[in-house]
């Protein structure tokens, strides 16, 4: 039913302060809201006061487990397209730095590198607060780096780069790219996602690891001629269906050829889809 409701932008200021009233019993009902909320803006207009106090919500009540994190990042995704202002920017940042401890490792790389590759290609009102979060993030990850893939490992390095964490990674080429993808034969991949920035930063990391893969992307809202053409091409597809309307997933699913390989990525972000297209390509 709810995908037939407004999108939630239209009552943002309504809802958010809805949820401000909540206590443990309702905020828990209201937490399980949080994908249908993400889904009913289909990446259009940012509801960010709603998505902040969202976040507030899994703060306060220690929300960490695996699903709960790749909603996290989807919230954090829509507060920071907002272009929230420094003093916002950088409370919010604080909290989740403050706890990052509780559920930040190599074990749940992916996620904490959604959430990084966020405040890399987001505009950052507080560069002091961008670092302070990139450090909690990042640096479990340097401190046990062979607890990660070869494509997180050249990722998280790049990323702690870009994001100024001055940490200590595993030698690098000089293009940062620590070993091309292992056992990946040349093919062609289509990646599926509405946000464009997340498949730019794929794509161009594929480029850099599996040169000999051929990428495609498309953030078509509904099937079309050309998305059919690449999707009965495509050797493997990858789709951020977190980030996806269903009208174009369907379309994909429907005329995929029957030997392709197709996999949802677990997350929104560049990370997520970065490893399912690793997996994908792997296990042809």
């Amino acid at each position: 039913m709810w995908r037939s409701w407004a999108p939630a932008a239209d009552a943002d200021n309504d809802i958010a302060a809805a949820l401000q009233q909540f206590d443990d019993e309702p905020a828990g009902r209201a937490w399980h809201l949080v994908g249908a909320f993400v889904d009913s803006g289909q990446y259009r207009r940012p509801a960010a006061k709603t998505a902040h106090e969202f976040l507030s919500n899994a703060l306060t009540h220690n929300r960490f487990s695996p699903g709960d994190l790749a909603g996290i990042v989807a919230l954090a995704e829509i507060f920071l397209r907002a272009s929230p202002d420094a003093e916002t920017y950088a409370r919010l940042l604080d909290d989740l730095a403050a706890e990052a401890t509780r559920w930040v490792g190599p074990d749940r790389a992916t996620v904490v590198l959604d959430l990084a590759d966020l405040l890399a290609s987001a505009s950052y009102p507080d560069e002091e607060a961008r670092l302070r979060l990139a450090y909690q993030l990042l640096r479990p990850l340097s401190d046990h780096p062979k607890r990660l893939d070869a494509d997180q490992l050249t990722f998280a390095a790049r990323l702690s780069t870009e994001l100024g964490a001055t940490l200590t990674w595993p030698q690098q080429d000089d293009q940062g790219t620590a070993d091309l993808l292992p056992d990946v034969p040349a093919q062609d991949l289509l990646l599926y996602s509405l946000d464009e920035k997340v498949l730019d930063r794929v794509r161009a990391e594929l480029q850099l690891q599996a040169p000999q893969v051929s990428v495609t992307v498309s953030h078509d809202h509904v099937g079309s001629r050309q998305l059919k053409q690449w999707t009965r091409r495509a050797d493997a597809i990858v789709l951020a269906t977190r980030c996806a309307t269903h009208a174009a997933t369907g379309f994909i699913r429907a005329h995929c050829r029957p030997d392709a390989i197709v996999r949802e990525a677990d997350g929104s972000g560049s990370a997520s889809l970065l490893r399912a297209a690793t997996i994908a390509m792997t296990r042809r």
